[in-house]
């Protein structure tokens, strides 16, 4: 197998002039905090124009972390039951939003401003929720999850307008 270049880079690649003064992420090996137990689920986004960390664990919670004060955001948003192992970020008519799948079968959704539950816990898997990814269809909101019951489903998000 052959490989071809085509163009050249340097790295780091050169910084661009920006206007943007907000605090950038720090790159580091110290914790950025801790859950009760395992960590199962992070996923990365923003809220308010600041860059955060959603992660899930075997506490049941979902915790909101801004990666440039490496604080978190709010106590910890409760709901499940059991292990929270899948986290998505995404936006749900133009709102930040957590979409959580659990051992607990459930799946639900967390406005990431005021990090409280969107809606009614979304049913139908009969086992761990292990997957969750989210995007449009037709303009509209949509998650997908997978499940260990060995179904996938796909969840209309468009209701949840916080």
């Amino acid at each position: 197998m052959a490989i071809v270049a085509l163009g050249a880079a340097s790295w780091p690649p050169a910084k661009s002039p920006s206007a943007d003064n907000s605090p950038k992420p720090t790159v580091t090996t110290e914790p950025l905090g801790h859950h009760g137990d395992a960590v199962y689920a992070v996923a990365v986004g923003q809220v308010n124009g600041r860059p955060v960390a959603v992660t899930g664990g075997a506490d049941n919670t979902v915790r909101v972390w801004d990666l440039a004060t490496r604080k978190p955001l709010g106590q910890p948003m409760t709901g499940h039951t059991s292990t929270v192992g899948a986290v998505v970020v995404g936006q749900v008519n133009g709102r930040p939003v957590a979409v959580t799948g659990g051992a607990d079968n459930t799946v639900r959704v967390w406005d990431l401003i005021t990090r409280k539950p969107l809606g009614q816990p979304m049913t139908g898997h009969t086992n761990t929720v292990e997957v969750v990814a989210v995007g449009q269809v037709n303009s509209r909101a949509v998650a997908v999850t997978g499940s260990l019951d060995g179904t996938v489903r796909v969840w209309d998000l468009s209701a949840y307008t916080g």
